[in-house]
């Protein structure tokens, strides 16, 4: 402004929420979606993981079957995780570890996504969360 440039190098939009039949919440219409009543029936990491997982750059949606599906994910998600880490429990890197040459082909492929994934969250600014 009063040096002749804007006092920012980016600027975020986003679109609004809507409840799940794509409405504009309203008390009115009681269709407004609280974020405190979904941490104290779902718990927190369910709504960090609808805000993870929405496209903010348009208008999102919430509402109880949206919230129930992420449930789902949410339980198959650490399932798999709890189940992945049981398995871990007498993983030595001194006996267990595998060279990358003596990996299997999908496992060398799986490691090429991961270090391609990385330099591109890196370029979005992304690889300090």
């Amino acid at each position: 402004a009063t040096t002749g440039k804007a006092p920012y190098k980016t600027v975020l939009t986003h679109g609004f929420v809507l409840d799940g039949e794509g409405r504009k919440m309203s008390k009115s219409l009681g269709n407004v979606v609280l974020p405190q009543e979904v941490i104290k029936v779902y718990g927190t990491d369910v709504l960090r993981l609808w805000a993870a997982s929405i496209d903010y750059r348009n208008d999102v949606k919430i509402g109880d079957t949206i919230i129930k599906q992420l449930v789902e994910i949410f339980k198959k998600t650490r399932n798999t995780a709890r189940f992945l880490l049981g398995n871990l429990y007498d993983f030595d890197p001194k006996t267990d570890y595998v060279k990358y040459e003596d990996l299997k082909e999908i496992d060398k492929q799986i490691s090429e996504v991961d270090k391609e994934l990385n330099v591109y969250l890196k370029e979005l600014g992304l690889d300090e969360i």
